[in-house]
């Protein structure tokens, strides 16, 4: 069975309880769990492959199964713990607002099938009082993520404490950065708040928008986008969150993905435009990669020769906003560049570390075939 093919129907039947004959061949299931591993969605895909009754030798199907089983121990072990935050960030008196993944997996048919690599909340507060908040309930600092200050505990539990909801550089950042003003306080809470059902879904589609713009992202962002419209809460107001969307020139965007979400689910008869931005979309992953970041780059580059030597040339030698976040001594003393810059050479200048100068020739290899390509998908989805 064909790749895409394959995805949609399994997803399909897992989620919307659609019937599907299908049958996969032996070589299928490497790259199936492949594609599906790179998307976050193997507990889906495994769900539709046993919904269906695909006949397979047990093997095959129990690679799918112990992938979905680390998908299940993430999930309880995250729905355990976002209380244990959330009641952490309310005593000490800290306006809070969860986000993502763990507002959206209460509408798919089981919650575990909405995988989340962290915990997202949204924080009002300094950056040391969040520290000493995390630390008391057994957190460790991980790094700074620009607009969140990041968190583990263990290996599947990961937080990301918002500062923002987007950085200063992205073009709808205005409209989000006035989200406190929007908020409603969550019942039998005196800190902890929630956006309104038209921000929570502009917010979505902003924060795809942002993935799919810059590095590429996956097809469970498009599975949101599908799910939440058709079990949306009643005071979901959908002319208001379209007038939010076009107010900040998203209104396109999320009418394609809805039109081709509705071509793998609704029986809506695909173009041939809409299988290859499905393509495209399955083959980004979850969090876009690198090929697909550096093509944007170079689409929005103007030239791409100068572009490729400056990138060369930064590779060697970053600006002070790149080092600071992999030197955190920087921020207190920025005149340890040129030393930090010497101890990165030392770092990726080794025989044994191969992939940042692997990264870097993929880099100088993309062409301007494969540029026009990404350009065509941002035409057909609706972004520049």
């Amino acid at each position: 069975m064909d790749r895409t093919e394959a995805v949609i129907k399994f997803s399909g039947s897992a989620l919307f309880d659609l019937k599907y004959d299908c049958d996969l061949s032996e070589t299928d299931y490497p790259e199936l769990l492949s594609v599906a591993e790179k998307n976050s969605i193997v507990g889906i895909i495994s769900s539709g492959i046993h919904k269906c009754g695909v006949r397979a030798n047990q093997e095959a199907l129990s690679a799918f199964d112990r992938k979905s089983e680390k998908e299940i121990y993430q999930y309880l072990m995250q729905k355990n713990e976002l209380p244990v935050i959330c009641a952490a960030l309310e005593k000490a008196r800290i306006p809070h607002m969860v986000l993502k993944g763990s507002i959206m997996r209460r509408y798919y048919p089981e919650e575990y099938l909405r995988t989340s690599c962290d915990i997202d909340i949204l924080v009002q507060s300094d950056e040391e009082t969040k520290l000493n908040v995390m630390q008391s309930i057994g957190y460790r600092y991980d790094k700074d993520g620009g607009v969140t200050m990041n968190f583990k505990k263990s290996n599947v539990l990961a937080v990301e404490l918002h500062k923002n909801l987007f950085d200063e550089r992205t073009e709808y950042n205005d409209y989000f950065d006035k989200i406190w003003d929007r908020v409603l306080p969550v019942d039998g809470k005196e800190y902890e708040y929630r956006m309104t059902e038209e921000d929570f879904y502009a917010y979505m589609i902003a924060h795809f928008a942002k993935h799919f713009s810059r590095y590429g992202s996956g097809i469970r962002n498009a599975f949101d986008i599908y799910i939440y419209n058709r079990f949306a809460p009643k005071e979901f107001d959908r002319p208001k969150a379209e007038r939010i969307l076009d107010d900040i020139g998203l209104l396109k965007f999320e009418k394609s993905i809805l039109h081709l979400t509705q071509t793998w689910f609704d029986g809506v008869t695909p173009t041939q435009d809409d299988r290859k931005v499905t393509d495209y979309i399955l083959g980004s992953g979850i969090y876009g990669n690198t090929k697909i970041q550096n093509a944007i780059k170079l689409k929005n580059s103007g030239n791409m020769t100068r572009h490729k030597l400056a990138r060369n040339f930064h590779f060697v030698i970053p600006e002070y906003r790149i080092m600071k976040n992999q030197f955190p001594v920087l921020k207190k003393a920025p005149v340890l560049l040129p030393a930090c810059w010497v101890a990165r050479w030392m770092r990726i200048f080794t025989p044994k570390r191969k992939k940042a100068i692997n990264s870097l020739n993929l880099y100088n290899s993309i062409d301007k075939d494969y540029t026009d390509y990404v350009s065509y998908i941002f035409e057909q989805i609706g972004l520049k």
